[in-house]
């Protein structure tokens, strides 16, 4: 995970404002963000395979 002073240096060089407060949520961004790299590098065909859905009948005739 980014450092919370790296955080904050970048944040500064692009011109940003920066409260302490919302650094660590910028941090539990910065970490999705790389989770969802990681599975894009390991799994780069993922995006081509179709989603399989289930419908309810019921659902669809009550509507």
């Amino acid at each position: 995970m980014m450092e919370e002073k790296s955080i904050k240096k970048l944040l500064e060089l692009q011109g940003f404002p920066v409260d302490e407060t919302d650094i660590l949520y910028t941090q539990g961004i910065l970490a999705i963000v790389k989770q969802a790299q990681t599975s894009l590098t390991d799994f780069p065909d993922l995006y081509k395979e179709k989603p399989i859905i289930v419908v309810d009948k019921e659902v669809l005739a009550n509507d």
